[in-house]
C-alpha cells in the first residue's frame, strides 16, 4: 500500500524539523557531549536536535494519517509583524539596549493580533521589560547595557 499525505503542510513542517535536528546531532557529534550533571559543549545541541527529530517524526507520522478538511490561509500580517519584531530586536539590542529594545519588541509582537489594544500592549511590553532586565541583566549577569 502506496502511503498518502494527507497533511502537505505539517509533511513539510516535519520533513523541515528532521532535517534541522538532524543537523544539530550531526553538528555537534564532534564535540563533548558529557552529562546531565557535567555537560559538555555538545550537550545541549544533541538534546535539542533529538527533541526537533521527534516532534519532526511525530508530524510526519500525522501528516501521512490525519485528512485535513480545506486548507486554511497563512495569515500574512502576523508573520510579517513577529518577523519584524524579531529583526527589530537583532538590529537593536547593541544600539539602544535591553530594555527599549525588549519593549519595542513586544509591543510590535502585541500588533500582530487581529485587534491590538495599545493600552494593554503597552503594559505587556513594560512588565516583559522588566524582566528581561531582572533576568538577563541582574540575575544572569549578561553584559546587555540595560538603555
Amino acid at each position: 500500500m502506496k502511503p498518502v499525505i494527507r497533511d502537505s503542510g505539517g509533511f513539510v513542517a516535519g520533513l523541515l524539523f528532521l532535517s534541522v535536528g538532524l543537523g544539530a546531532i550531526g553538528i555537534a557529534s564532534g564535540y563533548r557531549v558529557g552529562s546531565a550533571l557535567h555537560m559538555g559543549p555538545g550537550y545541549f545541541p544533541v538534546v535539542v536536535g533529538v527533541l526537533l527529530v521527534l516532534v519532526g517524526a511525530a508530524s510526519v507520522v500525522r501528516a501521512l494519517s490525519v485528512t485535513v478538511v480545506g486548507g486554511e490561509r497563512v495569515a500574512l500580517r502576523p508573520v510579517l509583524v513577529i518577523g519584524a519584531a524579531v529583526a527589530v530586536f537583532a538590529l537593536s539590542i547593541d544600539r539602544i539596549g535591553l530594555v527599549p529594545t525588549v519593549f519595542i519588541s513586544a509591543l510590535l509582537a502585541c500588533m500582530a493580533g487581529s485587534k491590538p489594544a495599545v493600552l494593554e500592549s503597552c503594559v505587556i511590553a513594560a512588565v516583559l521589560s522588566v524582566m528581561a532586565a531582572g533576568i538577563f541583566h541582574y540575575g544572569l549577569k549578561l553584559p546587555f547595557s540595560l538603555f
